[in-house]
């Protein structure tokens, strides 16, 4: 293709690709306002999950606590209701999340 051919082709096109580029930047600003706009609900998922592991865990530890206590009451031996370790600090950990507001 000779020069000449090639300046009046892309002087042709450069419309076009100047529209195209004008049509990325506007999409690539609706992107990130989408992101910017949708931060807060991932937040409150995520905290979601977050409070819905803490209080599977306290339901496992509360649930070795009472096996733990049924155990010891079928071999005879001295018990305690009160809970473990592990369910004190998971019940904190549930608290504490709830009394934060989630933060």
């Amino acid at each position: 293709m000779s020069p000449n051919l090639k300046v009046v082709a892309s002087d042709r096109l450069s419309p076009t690709r100047q529209r195209l580029a004008e049509v990325i930047k506007a999409l690539n600003r609706a992107s990130a306002d989408v992101d910017a706009a949708s931060a807060p609900a991932t937040r409150l998922r995520e905290v979601i999950a977050e409070h819905d592991r803490r209080r599977r865990v306290l339901v496992e530890c509360e649930v070795a606590d009472r096996t733990a206590l049924g155990e010891a009451i079928a071999e005879g031996e001295a018990i305690t209701a009160d809970p473990s370790g592990a369910t004190i600090a998971a019940q904190a950990a549930v608290d504490e999340r709830q009394c934060a507001g989630g933060r």
